[in-house]
């Protein structure tokens, strides 16, 4: 997993909000609706007008800080640490906020490669006796144990990152952290080729309380590709397809946010490359997940896929062993096709796939009923 990015997020919401200068202010709120837009450059020049009428160093500090995060999010780490190093120098600035810009200095070093100057910030975050002070985040001690850990398996001293990393997988931290922690020590085993132990700790990202479906893919990826390390195919191959399985299921009767979670989960291992995924499992999850898209007016994004099924089905239709379930695929696709641009109000196109369906040899009576009926009332 990368670095954890939490301290320039914090940032934007805890600094500078009560400024007593209108014009300062308004700057400010210029700044944030041009930065919730993405529009990174108009919003440093709103903050660098801020940093203009700025009076005192907590409104120094906050337009400065706020001007490093443009440039993190336009990922260019090192003007972004200019900007949080002066914010850094502004006198008086509180034990929270201080910390908080120290270690979005550390991140910006670590993702610049400089990782022994990463290091020893991360270190002097730990050492320091404020960042357990009541008023700073309580998660900061802990994401920059994650990280610290992170450059040091980076820099080589394995046997001390693998000890951080494992004493914050056992913590009482959060969960994302404690599950990046055992991502994180799992990938240093399986650089080393210790194949079971690799799986053996994403095994315990898995067994944390209430991993998402999200995360619970990435872990799952994370063994696909130890069996792949392994050349062992048909294991990374029978991983993917009983997770994806498990997703599938699972989204049949969920909310709408929660199947989504589910679907994006299942076709993010079974696109891997190292999953060979069989074709005709493929296109059936594929389709699942298309269908998903049409039902939240993606009609763009669900016809993309159901076109991928389509051109994954045809070589199939031609081998005796999978012809029938790759016809039986194609009519599936074509009706939720045809059905995406009867919603859109498109019977012509809607009229052009179900003579399509029509023409499929030995098509389910079901689908051959249905479309000759649509047809049949679009005459009328």
């Amino acid at each position: 997993m990368k670095p954890l990015l939490l301290s320039s997020f914090l940032l934007l919401s805890s600094i500078g909000v009560h400024a007593a200068d209108a014009t300062y202010a308004d700057f400010l709120e210029t700044a944030r609706t041009q930065f919730e837009a993405k529009n990174y450059d108009a919003a440093r020049a709103s903050m660098q007008s801020a940093l203009a009428v700025a009076k005192t160093p907590e409104e120094k500090f906050g337009a400065l800080s706020r001007i490093a995060k443009t440039f993190d999010e336009q990922k260019n780490a090192a003007r972004a640490r200019e900007f949080y190093e002066q914010a850094a120098a502004q006198p008086g600035i509180d034990a929270p906020n201080r910390v908080l810009v120290l270690f979005a200095i550390g991140e910006d070093l670590h993702q610049e490669k400089q990782l022994d100057k990463a290091q020893k910030v991360f270190e002097d975050l730990l050492a320091d006796p404020q960042l357990v002070d009541p008023q700073a985040p309580k998660e900061i001690a802990d994401v920059v144990r994650y990280n610290l850990g992170q450059v040091l398996l980076e820099r080589g001293e394995t046997a001390r990152g693998r000890t951080l990393l494992s004493s914050l997988g056992d913590s009482n931290a959060q969960t994302f952290l404690r599950f990046g922690a055992w991502i994180q020590l799992g990938q240093s085993f399986r650089d080393e080729k210790n194949w079971e132990m690799a799986r053996a700790t994403f095994d315990k990202a898995l067994a944390l309380p209430d991993v998402s479906p999200a995360f619970q893919g990435v872990a799952h990826t994370e063994r696909i590709k130890t069996f792949s390390g392994q050349n062992d195919v048909a294991s990374a191959q029978k991983e993917a397809v009983l997770f994806a399985a498990e997703m599938l299921k699972a989204a049949s009767n969920a909310t709408p946010t929660s199947r989504g979670e589910r679907l994006l989960a299942a076709m993010g291992v079974l696109d891997l490359p190292e999953a060979h995924t069989p074709p005709l499992f493929m296109a059936t999850a594929r389709e699942r997940f298309a269908t998903a898209l049409l039902s939240q007016g993606d009609y763009v994004g669900g016809r993309t896929q159901l076109d991928e099924i389509l051109k994954t089905v045809q070589p199939l239709e031609d081998v005796l062993a999978t012809r029938s379930s790759a016809l039986n695929i194609k009519t599936l696709v074509l009706w939720d096709l045809a059905g995406s641009y009867e919603r859109e109000g498109n019977p012509q196109k809607m009229h052009e796939l179900l003579e399509q369906l029509l023409q499929i040899p030995d098509v389910a009576p079901f689908y051959k009923d249905a479309a000759q009926k649509k047809l049949a009332g679009e005459k009328k």
